[in-house]
């Protein structure tokens, strides 16, 4: 049998992007409730919808994302709420709000299109 010790919880609301620390966590059939739920798409030609990793974008390891005030155990994995993101200047942007994706563009060079589908969002 084997053992081992469950040191802390974690979820990433926005696909590599740095996440939030949990106290409790709701798993699903996708894994921890509201994890991955959104991604940014690459619009660069040639990679057009492609969904936009830290392996070809590092510097999104910079931003954050977070979802506050959501209970960390309850959160609906089809609906979860949209998160907030902090930039790596601190700023906090809201997931609707205009201007997210050109700034998320003017930080990591990369052109970039926010899509938010719990569903689908692929978890490795």
């Amino acid at each position: 049998m084997i053992h081992g010790a469950l040191s802390g919880l974690a979820r990433w609301p926005v696909k590599s992007m740095a996440g939030e620390r949990l106290r409790a966590a709701r798993l699903d059939g996708r894994g921890v409730g509201g994890d991955r739920t959104h991604a940014l798409l690459d619009l660069r030609q040639g990679q057009e919808n492609r969904l936009l990793t830290a392996s070809r974008a590092p510097r999104l390891l910079g931003w954050a994302a977070a979802y506050p005030g959501a209970p960390d155990d309850a959160l609906d994995p089809a609906a979860p709420p949209r998160p907030s993101l902090h930039a790596p200047d601190g700023t906090v942007w809201g997931w609707d709000e205009p201007g997210l994706a050109g700034a998320i563009e003017g930080d990591i060079g990369v052109p970039v299109r926010l899509r938010r589908d719990p569903a689908t969002v692929a978890v490795p």
